[in-house]
């Protein structure tokens, strides 16, 4: 576990004419993901050195790459997710996790029925979901990672023990046809 490399950051655009770009970042205070020595592709390779010069809303930040001095190249980049090995990262503390080690885990509800598998821990804005595969057949689910829907997290037994939602039919939509 300790070579695996985990997402930081992912370059969200360019800033200005100078290289400069615009990153979502991963880490608990955004400012930090420079904090971490150079940065590197999903395949360990390519590192750059990142600059944060200064935070740019809710867990963006603007960022200078050594190197990457004109918008042309910075452009290029855009969608490019940034990664530290695992072993630069503090140890969690006792009753806490990485997302990453979320990913994987089994989901099952109170009862230990089997609901499926994590297969990534997303954020779209309003607080981080759990993608979770059910069956090969059927939609993903997607559950919010907060209480009430979140009941415990067993990291060393590969466990996610969730109270899942109560999903109601909705009513059938009206005809139109009312006189």
């Amino acid at each position: 576990m300790t070579d695996e490399l985990i997402c930081l950051a992912e370059i969200t655009g360019v800033h200005g004419i100078r290289g400069d770009v615009r990153l979502r970042c991963f880490t608990q205070e955004p400012e930090s993901v420079d904090q971490y020595g150079a940065l590197v592709d999903e395949k360990g390779l390519n590192p750059c050195q990142v600059t944060v010069l200064r935070r740019a809303g809710p867990g963006q930040v603007i960022a200078h790459i050594t190197g990457m001095d004109d918008r042309t190249l910075a452009l290029a980049q855009k969608g490019r997710r940034l990664y530290v090995p695992r072993a630069r990262l503090p140890a969690p503390e006792p009753d806490s996790f990485y997302h990453a080690d979320l990913i994987g885990l089994v989901v099952q509800d109170q009862a230990g029925a089997a609901y499926g598998q994590v297969m990534s821990v997303q954020d779209f804005g309003a607080g981080p979901v759990l993608e979770i595969k059910t069956d090969p057949k059927a939609p993903t689910l997607w559950l919010p990672f907060r209480a009430p829907f979140i009941v415990d997290v067993q990291v060393s037994q590969k466990i996610l023990i969730i109270d899942p939602p109560i999903l109601v039919d909705a009513p059938p939509p009206a005809s139109g046809d009312e006189s």
